[in-house]
């Protein structure tokens, strides 16, 4: 999968590198950073993994992030899903949702 995105970007100009594989630690700043971290997040292992992602955001707060650590959390947490759900649909009157 990441191996087909990377050449799509370089026949348009963009370099792609693989952080995690490079290493997260010793990364200088990017322009984007596309995350997909959520299984590292289901995980003990994968928690210091997920730290220092948020570290390396909090370092370059200026580059753009795809899949941001905290909304993939909240989508992750069941009743933080319902809330932000409830507060931006329902509470809205776009949409009705019947839990059993």
């Amino acid at each position: 999968m990441f191996q087909p995105f990377g050449q799509y970007c370089e026949t348009h100009g963009h370099t792609v590198v693989d952080m995690l594989e490079e290493g997260i630690d010793t990364a200088g700043p990017v322009d984007l950073l596309f995350l997909k971290i959520t299984d590292e997040m289901n995980n003990k292992e994968g928690l210091e993994l997920v730290q220092k992602v948020k570290n390396y955001i909090a370092k370059y707060p200026e580059m753009i992030i795809v899949e941001k650590p905290e909304n993939v959390e909240r989508l992750l947490n069941r009743t933080d899903m319902y809330s932000f759900l409830r507060e931006q649909l329902v509470d809205s009157g776009t949409v009705t949702i019947i839990l059993n």
